[in-house]
């Protein structure tokens, strides 16, 4: 948290609405004090970052074009189920049914542990069951749309864009993008790709040099690999870029893709990379 505020600090310029967990509202006040640009709002003429669940009926931020915001506003699980059987009884009946014809006879066991096992979340809290997961995301677009209209979006005569950055895993923001797209109107959503590689430089400095040389001095054509290995001290440590599932593979990979930056290995086992896919059947790719 302290290193997305730190990226927060240096990159707005302007007032902005800043939203995360309850957990980190003294983190936030402490890092965001001597922001003027980060409002908080009032209460009992105290100043208090916002969190989910204490904006409600707030205004102070109507006059913010960016706005932050650090994970989802996400109920506990057992929410989600209650209310989704609420409101598909005949799920629930079904489930009473099996439940019943269980108890006297085990004929019906496996459909009935499949079914409490389709609305019973795995570790990474995504349920198996189609359409709760639906609901559930549904729900949470709804709670996010409620942060956003705290922003200008809440002024509808103006026709002035205000971009939503939000900070969450990849697989997430992919799969509600389409959502998020079609829902709103005068705004930009924004992965924090900015704020991600921000984290990949901050612990890797050779890294940093690196793509400081391929962003600017760089024409994007084809550029033997082991000549920026030593130009940058990082012959010893290259091959652990493209080692099998490690952190600095992710890193690497994210950095190339951001940039359409193709890596990719010859038969003669030399490492080049260019911009643009190359289409020779003997290269291998990273």
């Amino acid at each position: 948290m302290e290193l997305a505020c730190e990226w927060i600090n240096s990159n707005f310029k302007e007032k902005t609405y800043v939203v995360s967990y309850s957990d980190y509202k003294k983190e936030l006040a402490e890092n965001f004090k001597k922001n003027k640009y980060i409002i908080p709002m009032k209460v009992k003429e105290e100043k208090v970052f916002p969190y989910f669940g204490n904006t409600k009926g707030r205004n102070e931020w109507t006059e913010c074009k960016k706005m932050v915001q650090i994970g989802w506003y996400r109920y506990d699980n057992a929410t989600y189920i209650s209310q989704f059987l609420s409101l598909n009884p005949d799920f629930l009946k079904y489930i009473k049914e099996l439940y019943g014809l269980y108890l006297v006879s085990n004929e019906h066991k496996k459909k009935l542990f499949d079914l409490i096992d389709s609305i019973t979340p795995s570790k990474n809290g995504q349920f198996p069951n189609a359409e709760l997961q639906k609901y559930m995301l549904r729900k949470m677009i709804i709670d996010l749309e409620q942060e956003v209209y705290r922003t200008h979006v809440r002024e509808f005569t103006s026709s002035e864009e205000v971009d939503v950055y939000l900070f969450v895993k990849d697989a997430d923001y992919q799969e509600y993008h389409y959502m998020l797209s079609n829902r709103f109107t005068n705004c930009n959503f924004k992965n924090d790709f900015e704020f991600k590689e921000y984290k990949v430089f901050n612990k890797n400095d050779d890294l940093k040099k690196l793509f400081e040389e391929l962003d600017n001095e760089w024409d994007g054509n084809v550029k033997e690999v082991s000549i920026l290995k030593k130009k940058y001290n990082m012959e010893n440590k290259w091959h652990r870029y493209f080692s099998k599932d490690s952190d600095l593979k992710k890193s690497m990979k994210f950095l190339l893709d951001k940039r359409g930056i193709y890596c990719y290995k010859t038969q003669e086992n030399k490492i080049f990379i260019q911009k643009g896919e190359v289409t020779d059947p003997n290269i291998d790719y990273y």
